[in-house]
């Protein structure tokens, strides 16, 4: 932080000697940099925002696509649906014993 300190100083003694018209001047050719740099700031926000909502709306419907396709599988099958959400719930238990075994021994 003691570095920035001498910099800053040179900066404002700098800024100091500047006359007014060089001050107008320089505001003169920033403005229009800056409103070209806050422009593009803007659009890219925009342009942010847009992906979020297109991504976020592509995940909603591949979400709505997929509870649909479950539900229409349980209704013509009910049966396989059961015993292969009973398998899956087993498959969990066993794994989850596994892991929460091995974790004690270690």
């Amino acid at each position: 932080m003691s570095s920035v300190k001498p910099i800053q100083q040179g900066v404002n003694e700098s800024l100091d000697h500047l006359s007014d018209s060089s001050m107008t001047e320089v505001r003169g050719r920033a403005a229009p940099v800056l409103n070209r740099l806050a422009t593009q700031a803007t659009d890219w926000t925009h342009r942010a925002v847009d992906a979020m909502r297109d991504g976020s709306h592509r995940v909603r419907q591949t979400a709505t696509k997929a509870s649909n396709s479950t539900v229409s599988y349980i209704k013509e099958e009910p049966v396989k649906a059961v015993l292969m959400a009973a398998a899956a719930g087993a498959a969990l238990t066993v794994l989850t014993r596994l892991l929460s075994s091995r974790n004690r021994r270690d």
